[in-house]
């Protein structure tokens, strides 16, 4: 019935929202649904993470397919959604003069369904500046193998660590909350995460 499919378009569109959006679409779908804000929020989690566990078996399907077409943004393109932290590693055979990179490669793990693609190392994902003065990395209690990066046009941070030098004890799936401790020095600096954890 009519209830029942508006119920379900506002719901998937509340999952592809972000921030204030997703907020108020989710107050919409609760009051559809008869139910309180408060439990709006608890269905919003709960709808994400069913929305992730199908998004993560399907991203392995998909990523060969992905994989043949150059992808420069910063966004995934499996799902559209931002990355939750970068990684970068040992340099792999340059089929593009635009991706050099002398200390690593970025790749980008996204917060969505986990897949993980190449990335222009100095381009910030969000806004995509390239200016060097504006997107910069930041480290904290001096490693070199953890670091943030920052974007002072559009405001946005996210985690990266480099495994160039062989490190092996962080998992792309976890590295966000690992890293956890550079999100503070972002923070006190008056940046904000792309994507909220």
């Amino acid at each position: 019935d009519f209830l029942n499919l508006r119920q379900h378009m506002s719901g998937l569109a509340a999952l592809w929202a972000d921030g204030e959006e997703a907020q108020a679409l989710w107050a919409h779908v609760g009051r559809l649904c008869g139910e309180t804000d408060g439990m709006a929020a608890v269905a919003a989690f709960a709808a994400g993470e069913a929305l992730k566990v199908c998004l993560t078996r399907m991203a392995p399907l998909l990523a060969p397919q992905v994989q043949k077409e150059s992808w420069f943004r910063g966004y995934c393109p499996i799902c559209g959604s931002y990355p939750d932290a970068g990684c970068l590693l040992p340099k792999e055979p340059e089929q593009s003069e635009y991706l050099i990179s002398k200390s690593g490669q970025l790749h980008l793990h996204c917060a969505r369904c986990g897949h993980v693609w190449r990335h222009v190392r100095l381009k910030c994902p969000a806004c995509e500046t390239t200016d060097h003065e504006k997107f910069v990395s930041l480290i904290a209690n001096d490693r070199d193998d953890e670091r943030v990066y920052t974007c002072s046009e559009c405001g946005i941070f996210f985690p990266c660590v480099d495994l160039t030098g062989g490190r092996q004890d962080i998992r792309l799936e976890t590295v966000a909350l690992d890293l956890m401790h550079l999100e503070f020095v972002a923070a006190e600096r008056g940046f904000r995460p792309l994507v909220a954890q």
